[in-house]
């Protein structure tokens, strides 16, 4: 069976009984991540990154907008006026992070790696390490513009999934604000 890892797994639901799931979220509210009970799910209960230890995750009032990075609320307030307050930070939690390739060996096929993080993609694409050597297609989310303070941009993703050997396919989901393109789902295949 194919392998498909999903970091960020918040309300996701395996889908298709073919794939083996490897979900990754720290969040272990109830109902957080779907379909737990079959066979072809794992769920690993922390956060990846580029090294192993904690970090701390800024809780916001819509979970799913939580992030490793402070939003940022000049822009939001800016750009989404009527509901930019689901980006409020209302908590800040420690969280255990792990590198990817400290979780699978090194000749582990992923078919499919899809990363929705809210800016902590490349930090989570450099822990993978040589695994991205074994990575068919990677769906992750990007930003154009800091939606969180001091995060990686499109540019840097890019850039960085060029060295092994990715391209872009095409973007997914285009999200504008105001006007403005803010984020998508940038879909890259080798």
């Amino acid at each position: 069976m194919k392998n498909i890892v999903h970091v960020g797994a918040a309300r996701e639901q395996a889908r298709n009984r073919k794939f083996n799931y490897f979900y990754f979220e720290p969040r272990e509210d109830d109902g957080w991540i779907i379909d737990t009970e079959q066979d072809n799910i794992t769920v690993f209960p922390f956060a990846l990154s580029n090294y192993n230890g904690t970090a701390q995750l800024n809780v916001t009032k819509k979970p799913t907008v939580s992030s490793f990075y402070e939003p940022n609320m000049e822009l939001i307030k800016k750009c989404q006026p009527k509901n930019g307050d689901r980006y409020n930070v209302i908590d800040n939690i420690d969280v255990e992070v792990k590198r990817m390739d400290s979780i699978f060996d090194n000749d582990f096929q992923i078919h499919k790696l899809v990363l929705d993080t809210q800016g902590s993609e490349l930090n989570i694409l450099k822990g993978a390490g040589d695994l991205l050597n074994n990575v068919e297609t990677i769906e992750c989310e990007v930003e154009f513009v800091e939606v969180y303070k001091n995060q990686p941009l499109y540019e840097d993703v890019n850039k960085y999934l060029k060295k092994y050997g990715f391209k872009l396919s095409h973007f997914r989901t285009l999200i504008k604000w105001s006007g403005y393109l803010i984020f998508a789902d940038a879909i890259y295949k080798r």
